[in-house]
């Protein structure tokens, strides 16, 4: 059992969105078994002329900031009346809008739309006040009960145990709907497809879900190794990286049972194949093998474009489907012509037979971009095929592996078609990693993640402090949602692993994510 005050939402939202697997709702509050979480969007800043603002900025009209202040709340969720702090985004529930105290500087109209959106109308530079006040404490309080087993797997009736949320086994459990319940007329469900636990509640609750044992005819634990040769293995992760290749340690993967049932890894899937009960392990190790970089559908569904990624090896054969992945047809070429108004399914296979993972586009999804980039001995260069948002991640180097580590920056960019890249992977002894736009010097660098040096990202709060004086970037390409940290820090590693410093050589990831960061 376990109460968080509201005060510590901010830290877990951040949190628990990639550890936890939290999901949205509205109005009402989600639990995902013992962490409260409440997940809304972004505020999304319009002008009366639908110019879209990254980094508080528009190309017409000057800086428009909006500030979001929420009545502060105690440990216990009581409101402190009167004290106020800053909020990341429009609170969508628990707090009421207080028009008395809300103002824009300048006297700007502005408008609270029903989808927890603001229009702006400001004629020149605007900081618009909004606040909030308390309205309830929404404190949830959630037990969950695991019911035991007995050495066959089967439950024992009338058996339980009292559990936290990361033991929750993944297969092999449902909810007792009968015996749960909450108070305060709550509704307590299970996604048995997410592992989710989701309480939906009007005000303060306390749940109780009792998890009953099922038959399980396959039961699958996975270990993704964090980086090449690392031998650190992350158990909690849901999805194999598309931006490495992984294969399959032979030695320390299997399935129990008289040898009939065994795993393997096809297209960086995992097949299990059993003709009885079984539990299996994957080791999956970072190894070299054939990654897709990206594939793009013609306009007119008449031509795929395919590229084979710099992090992996040479792509020699291409194949794709267009009846689901029933047939392929393999060619050499990396553009091909044909019909594609329908799904098509393509991977790629390097000259040692090794399989790519498998994309699918159709006619209203065509694009897929997600590449990795090792160290070189040069300035690597990607031109931009398709204008839309992209994400950057960069790691620096090290000094040694175990000295000195690398730091990590990201954050979210619009590009154009035909924006050329320039990236430098650093290698050890620590040397930085960035990314330049249009132009290969310090000018055009967009983001840095130090090496030797501090960490930086373009954005409209750093323009003042980019490395160089006489910086080339244009706010066009100010970065939002833009994050630094320093080689003594915990973030995110290349592959989606938590590390504290980078250690090794650098890398940078480059994703496509679409026409809206929404």
């Amino acid at each position: 059992m376990k109460k968080i005050a509201m005060n510590q939402f901010k830290e877990k939202i951040k949190k628990a969105i990639v550890k936890h697997k939290i999901l949205v709702t509205t109005i009402l509050i989600v639990l995902l078994l013992g962490a409260i979480t409440i997940f809304v969007s972004y505020a999304y800043y319009q002008v009366r002329e639908k110019a879209e603002i990254v980094g508080s900025t528009v190309d017409e009209i000057p800086d428009i900031e909006i500030r979001i202040l929420v009545e502060d709340r105690d440990a216990t969720g009581a409101a402190i009346k009167g004290k106020y702090i800053k909020y990341p985004y429009i609170p969508q529930a628990g707090y009421k809008y207080n028009s008395d105290l809300s103002y824009c500087t300048n006297g700007s109209k502005f408008t609270i739309n029903d989808d927890h959106t603001v229009t702006v109308e400001a004629a020149s530079t605007e900081l618009c006040m909004l606040y909030y006040d308390s309205i309830a404490d929404l404190d949830i309080t959630l037990n969950v009960k695991l019911q035991n087993v007995d050495e066959n797997g089967n439950g024992i009736p009338n058996s339980y145990s009292d559990i936290t949320y990361d033991a929750l086994p993944a297969v092999g459990y449902k909810l007792n709907q009968s015996s749960s319940s909450c108070t305060n007329s709550a509704t307590l469900t299970y996604n048995r497809d997410e592992n989710r636990l989701i309480i939906l509640s009007p005000g303060k609750t306390e749940c109780t879900a009792y998890m009953d044992a099922v038959d399980v005819d396959i039961a699958l634990k996975t270990y993704i190794e964090t980086r090449l040769n690392s031998e650190e293995f992350n158990d909690k992760m849901t999805e194999i990286p598309t931006n490495m290749y992984f294969s399959l340690d032979p030695d320390r993967s299997g399935c129990e049972g008289d040898g009939s049932s065994t795993v393997s890894l096809e297209n960086q899937k995992i097949v299990i194949k059993a003709a009885t009960r079984t539990k299996c392990v994957a080791y999956l190790k970072v190894s070299e093998g054939p990654v897709i970089a990206s594939v793009n559908l013609s306009a007119d569904n008449k031509k795929l474009n395919l590229l084979s990624s710099n992090a992996g090896t040479k792509i020699t054969t291409w194949h794709y489907s267009v009846d689901g992945g029933e047939t392929y047809t393999d060619t050499s070429e990396n553009i091909i012509s044909g019909d594609f108004s329908q799904q098509v399914n393509v991977y790629g296979t390097d000259a040692d037979g090794k399989a790519s993972a498998i994309v699918e586009l159709t006619p209203e999804d065509n694009y897929y971009y997600t590449e990795g980039f090792t160290d070189s001995s040069q300035v690597l260069t990607k031109t931009i095929e398709k204008d839309g948002y992209y994400y950057f991640q960069v790691w620096g180097a090290s000094e040694t592996m175990d000295k000195n580590l690398g730091g990590y920056a990201n954050g979210y960019v619009y590009l154009k078609a035909n924006d050329i890249l320039y990236l430098n992977v650093g290698a050890m002894p620590q040397n930085n990693s960035w990314i330049a736009i249009n132009g290969n010097d310090i000018n055009h660098q967009a983001i840095i993640a130090g090496g030797k040096s501090a960490s930086y990202v373009y954005t409209a709060a750093r323009v003042n402090s980019h490395p160089s004086s006489n910086v080339a970037l244009t706010k066009d390409y100010y970065l939002s949602k833009a994050t630094t940290y320093k080689g003594t820090e915990t973030f995110i590693s290349p592959t989606e692993a938590a590390e504290k410093g980078h250690a090794g050589n650098g890398y940078i990831k480059i994703s496509y994510i679409g026409q809206s960061l929404n």
